[in-house]
């Protein structure tokens, strides 16, 4: 397409006296313009035509069916009458357009026409009168044989507001789906309104319609009050439609019948349209008498496009032509398409039934806008609904999103969270029974404190004296425990202290059978587990296990991959306890070797592992214990830097309810007794208790004090407990989790956020449309705190946690009324 030449021209014609001034516009600051004499007989022709027009559709066309076959021949024939005045008008007409004087403007606009898709000349004229004639008719390329259609669209005199345009507010370009009409029911007497009904409620694929119009039971002034709220209705039209009488008010911008004896001015409804406008009103259609008044008014006002009828209607031309209109505009025509094909289909097919009917629409549309038409709605007219439509709502989501990726946030927000749900529990009494049959936790800690380490004069205690840990586990032996973790790495050798404390590990495998795991530490590169050195001889493989600690100690270490090669600390405490349960004898046990067939046998890990799949499902286990996985999107949330649906440790039990602690130097002194059937059932865990110099760096194995379990050792002040928060009291919770099935599902922020987005939007466009809704703003501050009590009340029940705080606060930027949102955005 040749860029240079234009698509659309302004064409203002203006009679003075007997002459007409003929100017055309068109691309930057071209213009033609011609003089021409106005012929005195088409005037003549005009009036003759209308009084013709007038009478077929007065008389002739109420009588047609009354007058068949009575052999009245005195009745005249109006239609043929209508017929010749049509012709001799259009004959006229055109032969005046085709006058030599507007050849120039003629060719000018045949000339863009060859390359345009379609040409659109906007036609002003001045006055009234010389708009009525049917200027539509105008065939301007027929003579060049132009291949674009050229299309004729009025434009009044005076426009002195802008239009608002869609794409460029994005409020309104998201702010609803389907195209919105407001259909407006006037004074029904002689008229029949059921075809206009019809035609508009089979537009449900593609719009939504709304009516409102006078009954009989009605008080007049609360009509026009409603009409007036209804056009200015937050949500917004595109379209307004208008059917019933109406006529010409040159002071008052036109006249609106809306109920017998009872009318309405556009100048009173100046306001409210003007806040349809703001709120995307793009198209009127007025299926009533006498328009031209009624356009220009609402073009003045800054309406984009109006189709009116310049002359009185009749009823059934009406709804006829009103039913081709909408088939086209439903098919996604664009509305001068639609309105000049309906007037064909009357001409072409409906001549002889509605003479000169299709001379009657005229398409009014602002220069600066482009023809209406509806959209088909698709899925992604769908997700634009979604989208924010403010600047603030965008901010909002986008800081959202933001902080529920930034790991520091997501820490702050589940310390803050679990603390919530420490308090709930509490205040609610729906803190979880003890699993153990005696009443007891399922984990024994025993603390290697540091009034341990004072009373056994040990001053350097990293790494830790493995004669301690000899004694301690002698004691355990001794009390018969089935299931004992060491949390301290002994990768190194400690010279004469590893063969006191092998001489201890094989005493506890020969005489309990006790299922020993040692703490490991897995390498940056994950390709193994760093743990007791094969040099220290303090165990072997065969009969013991070896987990890895290095974890994070806020959420649940599932295994990633098979348990033979690598598997975290806490789980194989786990397997090794529900192994021990099992009182079948195909059930491995860790024994020592007494042959030389024994010593090639495999490592215990791996018959645990192989073994587990034979256990058979009780409570408290969970059914899927060995099918415990990081899930695919797990894995992938850790190239991202996030945990996405990895469990987090439940900190809001209490301490007491899932670990008995236990200080090293009152076992080794006997302070406090052991009962070995107890013991059957509990797992023991001899770790560090505090002391500063725990875990591989000095200080590691120390942590701040969750807020949750801060609150839960305030509840019991009898039992003493570290001034810290130690890393063998979270391995302590990973037990009790994985005992228990006890694993919390989390909703990642970032999912819950778009969701609960999406979710508002949804609220927001379709609750207003149930009108027993119209008040929401009570309805819509109660949801926030409901979802915050049911998140809580999820996180117990079905062990998942809604995230509160960034959903909570995006819903609430969502919420504001849209007055708010401009001040704050």
């Amino acid at each position: 397409m040749n860029a240079s030449l234009p698509t659309s021209f302004l064409l203002y014609v203006q009679l003075v006296e007997q002459t007409c001034s003929f100017q055309l516009l068109w691309g930057n600051g071209q213009q033609l313009r011609v003089m021409l004499s106005y012929p005195a007989s088409l005037t003549r022709l005009y009036e003759r035509w209308q009084e013709a027009y007038l009478n077929f559709y007065q008389q002739g066309f109420r009588a047609k069916v009354a007058h068949l076959g009575s052999g009245n021949l005195s009745t005249p024939d109006w239609r043929a009458t209508l017929v010749q005045a049509e012709a001799a008008l259009l004959s006229e007409f055109h032969f005046w357009l085709s006058s030599a004087e507007l050849l120039p403007i003629r060719s000018q606009i045949a000339k863009a026409a060859v390359n345009a898709t379609a040409i659109d000349v906007f036609l002003t004229c001045e006055p009234l009168d010389l708009a009525r004639l049917p200027w539509e008719a105008w065939e301007i390329g027929t003579e060049f044989a132009a291949v674009s259609p050229i299309r004729i669209t009025r434009s009044p005199t005076n426009i002195r507001s802008d239009i608002t345009r869609l794409d460029s507010n994005p409020d309104l370009r998201s702010r609803r789906g389907k195209a919105r009409i407001l259909a407006i029911l006037g004074d029904s007497t002689g008229l029949d309104f059921r075809h206009e009904q019809t035609i508009l409620r089979a537009l449900g694929r593609v719009a939504e319609v709304e009516w409102i119009g006078w009954n009989a039971d009605q008080e007049l002034p609360d009509l026009k009050e409603q009409i007036c709220q209804k056009i200015a209705d937050d949500r917004g039209w595109d379209i307004l439609f208008f059917a019933g009488h109406s006529n010409e008010a040159i002071l008052m911008g036109g006249e609106l019948t809306i109920a017998p004896n009872q009318s309405i001015f556009l100048r009173e409804l100046t306001p409210y349209l003007l806040t349809a406008k703001e709120k995307g009103l793009q198209f009127a259609i007025f299926n009533s008498c006498k328009g031209l008044n009624i356009a220009e008014t609402l073009i003045d006002l800054g309406l984009s496009q109006v189709a009116v009828m310049r002359e009185p209607i009749h009823n059934q031309v009406a709804q006829e032509l009103f039913i081709k209109f909408m088939q086209h505009l439903a098919n996604y025509e664009d509305v001068h398409t639609a309105l000049r094909q309906a007037c064909d289909a009357l001409r072409l097919e409906k001549s002889l039934t509605f003479p000169s009917a299709s001379l009657i629409p005229s398409l009014f549309r602002h220069p600066n806008s482009q023809p209406f038409q509806l959209e088909s709605w698709s899925w992604r007219k769908h997700l634009q609904q979604l989208l924010p439509k403010t600047r603030l709502e965008k901010i909002a989501l986008a800081t959202c999103l933001s902080l529920s990726l930034w790991t520091p946030t997501q820490e702050f927000l589940m310390e803050r969270r679990l603390w919530t749900q420490a308090l709930y529990r509490d205040r609610t009494a729906q803190v979880p029974a003890q699993i153990s049959p005696m009443g007891k936790p399922p984990v024994l800690l025993i603390h290697i404190d540091e009034k341990s380490l004072r009373r056994r004069g040990i001053s350097t205690p990293n790494p830790i004296d493995r004669t301690y840990l000899a004694d301690l586990l002698n004691k355990l032996t001794d009390a018969q425990a089935k299931v004992v973790g060491i949390d301290y790495i002994l990768d190194r050798q400690q010279g004469k202290n590893d063969a006191i404390l092998a001489k201890a590990t094989r005493r506890a495998v020969q005489q309990n059978q006790t299922w020993l795991t040692f703490a490991a530490q897995r390498d940056s590169q994950e390709l193994e587990e760093i743990g007791v050195g094969a040099e220290t001889g303090i165990v072997s493989s065969q009969w013991s296990l070896q987990g890895y600690v290095n974890a994070s100690l806020w959420y649940l270490e599932l295994p990633d991959q098979h348990c033979s090669e690598s598997c975290p600390f806490s789980y194989l405490l786990t397997l090794a306890h529900r192994l021990q349960q099992q009182s079948d004898t195909s059930i491995p046990r860790p024994t020592l070797p007494t042959s030389a067939a024994a010593i090639d046998r495999p490592p215990l890990r791996t018959q645990a592992w192989q073994a587990i799949a034979q256990v058979p499902t009780a409570a408290p286990f969970p059914s899927d214990f060995k099918r415990l996985r990081l899930s695919p999107i797990t894995e992938f949330s850790f190239s991202l830097g996030q945990r996405w649906l990895q469990p987090p440790l439940d900190f809001s039990i209490p301490p007491e309810r899932v670990f008995e602690r236990m200080a090293a130097w009152e076992l080794l002194e006997g302070q406090r007794s052991l009962d070995p059937e107890l013991l059957r059932h509990q797992i023991v865990i001899i770790a560090a208790g505090g002391y500063g110099e725990a875990g591989m760096q000095p200080g590691s194995d120390n942590f701040p004090i969750p807020m949750a379990i801060a609150y839960g050792r305030a509840q019991t002040p009898a039992i003493t407990y570290p001034r810290v928060f130690t890393g063998s009291e979270a391995l302590a919770y990973m037990v009790h989790h994985f005992q228990t099935g006890h694993f919390i599902q989390v909703i990642p922020d970032l999912w819950l956020i778009l969701l609960a987005g999406a979710l508002i939007k949804i609220f927001l466009i379709f609750i207003p449309r149930f009108q027993k809704f119209k008040n929401l703003s009570p309805l819509t501050w109660c949801l926030i705190p409901l979802y915050c009590w049911i998140s809580l009340q999820l996180f117990i029940s079905l062990k998942i946690l809604l995230p509160t705080i960034l959903p909570s606060t995006l819903a609430i930027v969502y919420l504001l009324p849209d007055r708010w949102k401009k001040c704050l955005g």
